[in-house]
């Protein structure tokens, strides 16, 4: 996979992912609702990229591998979903939004 398709497939988890959160906002309309998550989520992936890191440096020297070589078998993490998630909370918070179920 390459690095683009990689970041469609975390940018679409993290969409559906904050999709499945209720927001609520008194007397909110869902044009509101839909400017305010786009807003938060652009500032939210702005501030905390996807961070992959398929494999430990170790692991790179240890097969000789070139940089963005993930072996058979690996998994791959993005080091920054948790601070982004978090951020986009944060952002949904101040513009008056709360969170539910």
């Amino acid at each position: 996979m390459t690095r683009l398709v990689k970041l469609a497939a975390h940018v679409c988890l993290v969409v559906f992912l904050t999709r499945c959160s209720q927001w609520s906002k008194p007397n909110a309309t869902y044009n509101e609702l839909s400017s305010d998550r786009a807003t938060c989520n652009t500032t939210a992936m702005q501030n905390f990229p996807p961070d992959f890191s398929p494999v430990s440096q170790m692991d790179h020297d240890r097969l000789n591998a070139p940089p963005g070589f993930v072996p058979p078998g690996s998994t791959q993490t993005d080091f920054n979903a948790s601070a982004r998630a978090k951020a986009y909370a944060e952002c949904m918070i101040s513009l008056g939004w709360t969170q539910g179920n």
